[in-house]
């Protein structure tokens, strides 16, 4: 569960670099930023099921040691929710990085 974790943050880190070097050589913005911002609203959401994991029952209490875990989680679905940002983005990656056709919708 951790090493995937850690996985993750080393592509997203990778993918956020290539987003940069583009944005440096070139005028218009690439694909990489749908993607990235796109995998770290997932990311958010996991890692913090991860914690409530980990901190077992204790991760069901409101205030903790370690933090208001339970909120946090909470809130980490407007990342992926919030004005259809998932949507929006999982349609600009399809139609810029894997050249689909425009959706109708």
């Amino acid at each position: 569960m951790l090493a995937d974790l850690r996985i993750e943050v080393a592509a997203m880190r990778a993918m956020t670099a290539m987003s940069i070097s583009r944005g440096l050589r070139e005028t218009v913005p690439g694909p990489e930023g749908n993607l990235v911002a796109l995998l770290f609203g997932e990311f958010v959401r996991r890692a913090h099921e991860a914690a409530l994991h980990l901190m077992g029952p204790l991760g069901i209490e409101r205030e903790t040691p370690y933090g208001e875990w339970p909120i946090e989680y909470l809130e980490c679905f407007k990342w992926a929710i919030g004005g259809g940002a998932t949507e929006i983005r999982r349609n600009a990656i399809g139609e810029r990085l894997l050249g689909l056709p425009r959706s109708k919708s």
